[in-house]
C-alpha cells in the first residue's frame, strides 16, 4: 500500500510538472508549434533518487498532445465540417496513425472511427458504381447523397469530374443548336457536330442527348448536300436521293429544301421535255433551247 501511494504521488507530481511547463509556454496552437518534453531531470527530481516505473512509462509527447488538445482539436475540427469534400483523406489517415500511438481512450477516437468507417463504405459504393455503365441520372443521385459527406476521397472526386464533363458536354451541344436552321455555314456546322459527337462517345457517363446529336448531324449533312446542290450542278439521281433523305429526316419544309425541290421539279420537267424532243425529232433550234435551259437547271 505504501509503494502504491508513493507511485500515485509521483504520478501527480509528474503531471504537475507538465502543467507548469504548459503554463509557461501558453496554450499550444493546433498545428504549428512543436511541443518538447520537460527536462527529464525535473521528473527525476520529483521522483527522488529513485525512478519508479510509473514515471518511466510516461510518454511526454502523448501527454502534451492530450493536454494541449492538438489531436483532439484536429479530430473535432474534422467532425464539425459541414461542407462536402472539405476534409482530405490523408488528413484523416494521419489522425488515425496518431491515434494508434496514444495510450489513453478518448471520446474523439470513436468519432474518428465512425468517420473512417464511412470512408470505407463510400469507397465500396463508388467502386461498384465505377465498374458498371454510368447514367447521368444515377450519377446525380449518388452525388446528391455525397453532398452530406465531408471527406474528399479519390473515388468521389473522379465521379464529380465525370459529372462535370457530362454537363459541360450537354451545354456545348445545346449551344450548337442555337439558330442552327438559320445558319448557312453548313460545313462548319457539320464539323462542330462531328466533334461534339466524338467527345460525347468518349464520356464515361451515358447522356440522353447523344442520339439527338447523331440525328442533328444527319440533318446538317443533308443540309450541306442541299446547299451544294443549289451551288453547283449535280446529277438528277443525286437530287432525288437527297429529297428522299430529307423526307425521312422531316426537314423538307425548310426553305433550303423547298428550293431544292423546285430545282428537282424543273429538272424532271426538262428531262421529260428532252425525252419527248428526242422521240419527235424536233427542230435544231428546239434542241439548242433545251440544251441552254439545262445549264440553268442541273
Amino acid at each position: 500500500m505504501a509503494h502504491q501511494a508513493k507511485l500515485e504521488k509521483v504520478g501527480r507530481e509528474a503531471f504537475e510538472i507538465v502543467d507548469e511547463y504548459f503554463g509557461r509556454r501558453g496554450k499550444r496552437s493546433s498545428h504549428q508549434e512543436t511541443v518538447q518534453a520537460p527536462p527529464q531531470n525535473r521528473v527525476k527530481k520529483a521522483a527522488g533518487s529513485q525512478n519508479p516505473p510509473y514515471v518511466e512509462a510516461l510518454d511526454y509527447n502523448q501527454v502534451a498532445q492530450i493536454h494541449g488538445g492538438v489531436w483532439v482539436d484536429n479530430v473535432r475540427e474534422c467532425i464539425s465540417q459541414k461542407k462536402p469534400a472539405a476534409i482530405e483523406v490523408d488528413v484523416l489517415d494521419k489522425l488515425k496513425a496518431e491515434m494508434l500511438q496514444l495510450s489513453v481512450q478518448l471520446p474523439e477516437m470513436d468519432m474518428l472511427s465512425v468517420l473512417l468507417s464511412q470512408i470505407e463504405l463510400w469507397q465500396v459504393r463508388c467502386n461498384e458504381f465505377l465498374r458498371g455503365p454510368i447514367t447521368l441520372k444515377e450519377l446525380e443521385v449518388v452525388l446528391q447523397d455525397a453532398d452530406n459527406f465531408t471527406v474528399n476521397i479519390p473515388e468521389l472526386k473522379l465521379l464529380r469530374q465525370y459529372h462535370s464533363d457530362a454537363l459541360s458536354w450537354i451545354h456545348r451541344f445545346h449551344e450548337s443548336l442555337v439558330n442552327i436552321q438559320d445558319r448557312e455555314d453548313y460545313n462548319l456546322i457539320v464539323e462542330e457536330l462531328t466533334s461534339i459527337l466524338e467527345a460525347g462517345e468518349l464520356l464515361r457517363v451515358h447522356v440522353d442527348q447523344l442520339p439527338h446529336v447523331k440525328a442533328e448531324l444527319r440533318k446538317s449533312r443533308c443540309r450541306e448536300k442541299a446547299f451544294k446542290t443549289l451551288t453547283i450542278q449535280m446529277p438528277l439521281e443525286f437530287i432525288q436521293e437527297l429529297m428522299k433523305e430529307a423526307a425521312l429526316l422531316q426537314i423538307t419544309k425548310e426553305k433550303l429544301f423547298m428550293d431544292v425541290s423546285r430545282v428537282l421539279e424543273e429538272a424532271s420537267s426538262w428531262e421529260e421535255s428532252a425525252r419527248h424532243l428526242l422521240c419527235s425529232m424536233g427542230q435544231m433550234s428546239e434542241f439548242e433551247d433545251a440544251l441552254r435551259f439545262s445549264f440553268t437547271v442541273l
